[in-house]
């Protein structure tokens, strides 16, 4: 089971990977997601923030085409996820 030194690792090699980049498909192994709307807004947005909370990975997007101002609880998010529009939260469970 992954504590929370293995998603701050992963999360770490994530951010190297991946920040900056361009998601241009997203897909699930998930069955009850497969044709859920919601994820295929992930599509064309920027990966803007990858942050490991306890067990939790929050990976954040921005949508380049529009800039408005995210309303959010700022006690509670980092500033990356604070200027983020879509936020993708995953738990790693026993994996």
């Amino acid at each position: 089971m992954p504590e929370g030194d293995t998603l701050f690792r992963i999360a770490a090699a994530l951010r190297r990977a991946l920040i900056n980049q361009i998601v241009v498909q997203f897909e699930t192994t998930l069955p009850e997601l497969q044709y859920d709307p919601r994820l295929s807004s992930i599509a064309q947005r920027r990966i803007h923030a990858i942050e490991a909370r306890g067990k939790h990975l929050l990976i954040a997007f921005r949508n380049d085409a529009t800039k408005s101002d995210i309303d959010v609880d700022t006690g509670r998010l980092g500033i990356d996820l604070m200027r983020s529009d879509l936020l993708l939260h995953t738990h790693l469970r026993m994996t």
